[in-house]
């Protein structure tokens, strides 16, 4: 490992010992070897610290922390990458050679900047992202932040996490960027397994996450904008989709959805 890595894999814990392994793990075995990692952990008072592989490759740091953009936010002021990437426990990258197409990529597309995303898998389920990012699109359904790769020259431009929000910060980051013309590039490969299940899939989570969505939403669209794509999503039977996506549906009408926004997004 060099000391200024291509890739900084930012994994920020807290209590998370039944997780953490298998995340570093996934890291440890990519093909590709330009890459660090860096453990952000909240003072963990299980054996989360035990649980973490012993490699060169791994800078752990300890500090109390606010949450988990707070953390993410003392991760990227210690990653030495120029790309950074964020894999909470429980995530895994898709396969062994991510980081390695990734940087062929960003080699090939001559990228020095900017925002790299791909698809994902979500609970076993493949969701294929748009080609070319829109307002609509990011209006209506947000990025998976653990398929994305951020250029650290996008936090010195735009600013870090917002730590008012609870839930939503990964979000306003990707709209913010977006706004701001950042540049974002497709890359039509799997990046994560996404584990979800966390605080933003529970009841109480939904409900913040609704509002913070309504701010981002006051914040970077006009009202003609949010009038216009309101009732595109109202046609669109947001309900109905929001159900077939969670966890109470059948897991057949997901992948059958998901099957049909694929074929769209290709």
């Amino acid at each position: 490992m060099t000391d200024n890595p291509l890739f900084s894999i930012i994994v920020v814990s807290y209590n998370a010992s039944a997780l953490i392994k298998d995340t570093v793990d996934s890291i440890l075995r990519q093909t590709f070897d330009n890459y660090e990692i860096v453990v952000k952990d909240a003072c963990s008072t299980d054996d989360t610290i035990a649980q973490i592989p012993e490699s060169d490759r791994i800078r752990l740091f300890q500090s109390k922390d606010s949450g988990i953009y707070d953390g993410m936010n003392m991760a990227i002021k210690e990653a030495k990458g120029r790309f950074l990437h964020f894999l909470n426990c429980g995530d895994k990258f898709a396969s062994v050679d991510v980081l390695e197409r990734v940087a062929g990529f960003i080699r090939s597309s001559e990228i020095s900047g900017g925002i790299i995303y791909g698809d994902c898998i979500m609970n076993g389920v493949y969701k294929k992202q748009p080609s070319r990012i829109t307002p609509f699109f990011l209006y209506r359904t947000p990025l998976c932040h653990q398929s994305m790769f951020f250029s650290k020259t996008v936090f010195s431009e735009l600013g870090m996490y917002d730590l008012s929000f609870r839930i939503a910060a990964d979000y306003d980051c990707t709209v913010k960027a977006f706004k701001n013309h950042i540049p974002f590039y497709y890359l039509n490969i799997p990046i994560c397994r996404y584990l979800g299940g966390g605080i933003s899939d529970s009841a109480k989570g939904i409900q913040i996450k609704t509002k913070e969505y309504q701010r981002i939403y006051k914040t970077y669209y006009s009202v003609w904008e949010r009038f216009k794509y309101e009732l595109l999503v109202a046609l669109s039977l947001r309900r109905l989709r929001y159900w077939v996506l969670s966890d109470k549906s059948p897991k057949f009408l997901r992948e059958m959805y998901h099957k049909a926004v694929n074929k769209v997004n290709k």
